[in-house]
């Protein structure tokens, strides 16, 4: 029987490859090499191109200089610290063992790049990796599924029962921190359990379909939200959270009932700053700006930053802010350029003048008892500074063109399950203004994650207070250029702020 290859065999044999670098004659390494990319990657001339090479074999891989654009030395060794810690040459290991171990090649930008070869203004290619669909059930009619060896970004998987399309849902590319680097995750929420169901999905040149037999898990049985805030939690889980129709009944009940609670809190000298960033969003804004003039505490102000939209989002907020008489109580602020997220709510943080801040999104809604019981737990706590609430999630379907229920999110805070992955959503989130005056806005650095950087930073010296109730509508999907479609993960994540 043969012996099997354990990692310390692997890194031994890993490092024989590096002192042995006949096993990869320069003219299998040659066309990787772009001479005068090289030359600008290392700040110096070289004689030849030759001596250029030889700088790279021995020298330049370990400064972190890439042998040609489409070969990232940094994000090989940043995807596989196995590779970083045998102190091997990665382009070396890829072509000789990483390719057929199916490790990924990362171009400088950062693309995953199966063209990795430059030679003279020419590509060459090591090949295409078919294309697989991996399929599961999980939670309450969720649909999870990875797409194997995905060659470019932002495509789309369809979803079919019979042969009818029921859906659509976009391929996320995987967080640097994932140990599939090559998987790539697609989830869909289906309104009623179908089986079976298929799966479709097409890269260009490549197509692949798979089925799913297995019917979608039972509902959830808890049915009081003391049971589902007991439930174990563990990574991964936390984003939507299945439901049943007695969970929803015992979350509304227990609104009412702090809702009643906080009737006998009475202080409306006490005003609100609400943040609400606007880019591209005419159609949406609407339902957003509602919501906040329809909340029962009405002592706010409502600062509104457009973001440089080119549509006519400004012309939609200036007839809602009219047709609902809220004109005294907003503050409408128009950036000429698109800068962000971050900026435009630092920009809305500037200006606001109220000691507690909280913040809606151009998509989402609030009910109508949210703010009333966020300055309900900041009256009754005065040493608390943060506060946070769950909400329902609704998946928008462009193909039936309507949303539905797909989960909820709500959990008791834990400081090291939130340094894995944000479950405390800043549409449910507020706080003092004394942090932002003490620990600084948003990050500008980042367009993605800057809600889950932010409650991370002022979370960090004082765990936040829990409304144990749904108080928003997260709507996933609803909007064609939402963060997480629009925005790359990995170029943001590396500014989350416990990962300083």
């Amino acid at each position: 029987m043969k012996k099997p290859l354990v990692l310390w065999d692997k890194l031994l044999n890993l490092k024989k490859l590096w002192r042995t670098q006949d096993s990869l004659p320069a003219q299998k390494i040659a066309p990787f090499f772009d001479f005068d990319f090289y030359q600008s990657q290392s700040g110096q001339k070289f004689p030849n191109e030759q001596s250029a090479l030889e700088h790279f074999m021995e020298v330049g891989w370990k400064n972190d200089f890439s042998p040609c654009e489409s070969f990232s030395v940094e994000h090989y060794l940043s995807a596989y610290p196995d590779i970083r810690d045998a102190g091997v040459n990665p382009l070396l290991h890829f072509l000789d063992s990483g390719w057929q171990e199916n490790r990924r090649a990362f171009s400088v930008s950062g693309h995953i790049n199966e063209l990795i070869g430059y030679r003279r203004e020419q590509f060459v290619s090591l090949g295409r990796r078919p294309l697989t669909i991996h399929l599961m059930w999980s939670a309450c009619n969720r649909l999870t599924g990875w797409v194997a060896n995905m060659q470019s970004h932002n495509k789309e998987v369809e979803v079919y029962a019979s042969s009818r399309l029921i859906g659509k849902a976009h391929v996320q590319i995987p967080s640097p921190s994932s140990k599939d680097m090559e998987y790539h995750h697609f989830e869909f929420f289906v309104e009623r359990p179908v089986n079976p169901v298929r799966v479709k999905f097409d890269d260009g040149n490549n197509c692949v379909e798979t089925t799913l037999n297995t019917p979608p898990p039972a509902e959830p049985v808890n049915s009081s939200v003391e049971e589902f805030l007991q439930r174990a939690i563990s990574p991964n889980t936390t984003a939507v959270a299945p439901f049943s129709k007695g969970l929803i009944k015992a979350f509304i009940a227990e609104k009412w009932k702090l809702v009643k609670r906080s009737e006998s809190v009475k202080n409306p000298a006490t005003m609100v700053s609400i943040v609400m960033p606007v880019f591209n969003r005419e159609s949406l804004v609407a339902s957003a700006i509602t919501s906040v003039a329809r909340q029962r505490y009405n002592n706010w102000e409502l600062i509104i930053v457009d973001d440089g939209s080119t549509d006519k989002s400004l012309d939609a907020i200036s007839q809602t802010i009219k047709i609902l008489g809220i004109e005294s109580k907003t503050k409408v602020l128009a950036l000429e350029n698109n800068a962000g997220v971050s900026h435009a709510r630092n920009q809305g943080l500037n200006i606001a003048s109220a000691p507690i801040i909280a913040y809606l999104d151009s998509d989402n809604t609030w009910d109508r008892d949210y703010l009333s019981l966020v300055v309900d737990i900041f009256e009754t706590n005065p040493e608390a500074n943060t506060v946070y609430a769950g909400q329902y999630v609704y998946f928008f379907n462009e193909v039936t063109n309507r949303r539905y229920l797909a989960g909820i999110r709500l959990q008791p805070f834990n400081r090291e399950l939130l340094e894995q992955e944000n479950y405390i959503d800043l549409n449910v989130f507020a706080h003092r203004r004394i942090l932002y005056e003490e620990l600084g806005g948003f990050n500008e650095k980042m367009r993605r994650l800057v809600d889950w950087d932010l409650i991370l930073k002022y979370s960090e010296e004082q765990h936040p207070r829990l409304i144990p109730a749904l108080l928003a509508q997260y709507n996933m999907g609803i909007a064609g250029n939402q963060i997480t479609n629009s925005e790359d993960l990995t170029t943001n994540l590396k500014y989350i702020h416990h990962m300083d």
